[in-house]
C-alpha cells in the first residue's frame, strides 16, 4: 500500500514574514545624517573646523562598527572582560581607535586647509585710461596670520614703487580703494597696478614709509612682497 505522507496539523504555526516597518523609520539615519551635517558646517562656519570632523563623524564610525563588528558572545562567569582573546576586547579597541582618528583629523583641519589652500590678492580697476587717480577694488582670500594685502603703484620712468594706502585686516574680502596714479607731470604715461600679499616684515616697511612725509618711493619692494597679475594703466592728465 502507498505509504501517506503526513499532513501538516492546521495547530502548527505557519511561517508569516515580518512586516515591513514604517517608512518614516527607515528615513530616520539619512534625517539623522544631514542634522550632523548641518551642525558640523555651522561650527565650521563660525570658526570652530576643528569640531566638524568629530561631530558627524564619532556617530557614523560608531554605527559603522555597530552593523560591521558583532560584538561577540558573553564571556562566561569568571573570565577578564578585557583580555587581548575576548572580541569585547578587539571591538571597544577598534572603537576607540577611530575616535581618536577623528578627533586627530578634526584638530589637524586648521592644518590642511592652510597647506592645500593658497592665499590670493586680486585688483579690479576698470578703467586702463585714468586720471589723478583710479577707483579700484581690492579683494584677498585665504590669509593667514600676519598676512595682509597691499597695491603697489610701479613707475616705469623712475623705476620706482609706490605703495597705496590700501590694506586690510580680515582674512578674506573685498574693499573698495583709490589710489593715485602718478605727479600732474606724468601725463600720457604707463603705470602698473601690483597687487601683493605682505608678511610682516614687508608691512613693517610699509608702515614706516607712510610715516615718513618726504619718502618718495621704493626703489625696490619689501623683502616678503608676493605680487600677483599685475594691470597696466595711463595716466590722462
Amino acid at each position: 500500500m502507498p505509504r501517506r505522507m503526513p499532513q501538516s496539523s492546521a495547530l502548527e504555526p505557519q511561517a508569516t514574514s515580518a512586516p515591513p516597518g514604517p517608512r518614516l523609520q527607515r528615513f530616520w539615519p539619512f534625517v539623522i545624517l544631514a542634522g550632523l551635517a548641518i551642525a558640523g558646517a555651522f561650527v565650521a562656519w563660525r570658526g570652530y573646523p576643528q569640531l566638524a570632523a568629530p561631530i558627524v563623524g564619532l556617530p557614523a564610525a560608531f554605527e559603522v562598527l555597530r552593523r560591521l563588528i558583532p560584538p561577540g558572545p558573553t564571556p562566561s562567569p569568571g573570565t577578564k572582560a578585557f583580555t587581548k582573546r575576548n572580541p569585547v576586547f578587539w571591538r571597544r579597541m577598534y572603537i576607540a581607535g577611530i575616535v581618536l582618528f577623528i578627533y586627530a583629523l578634526g584638530c589637524f583641519t586648521p592644518i590642511l586647509a592652510r597647506v592645500f589652500s593658497q592665499p590670493s590678492v586680486w585688483l579690479k580697476a576698470p578703467a586702463a585710461a585714468v586720471s589723478p587717480s583710479v577707483d579700484g577694488v581690492l579683494g584677498w582670500n585665504g590669509l593667514s596670520a600676519g598676512q595682509r594685502p597691499a597695491v603697489f603703484v610701479y613707475s616705469g620712468s623712475d623705476r620706482k614703487y609706490y605703495p597705496a594706502q590700501c590694506g586690510f585686516v580680515s582674512a578674506s574680502g573685498e574693499q573698495s580703494c583709490q589710489i593715485d596714479i602718478g605727479v600732474a607731470g606724468d601725463r600720457g604715461k604707463k603705470f602698473e597696478l601690483l597687487p601683493a600679499l605682505l608678511n610682516p616684515a614687508a608691512e613693517a616697511v610699509i608702515k614706516k614709509y607712510w610715516s615718513d612725509p618726504v619718502a618718495a618711493g621704493l626703489t625696490e619692494l619689501p623683502e616678503g612682497t608676493c605680487v600677483y597679475a599685475r594691470k597696466t594703466v595711463v595716466r590722462t592728465n
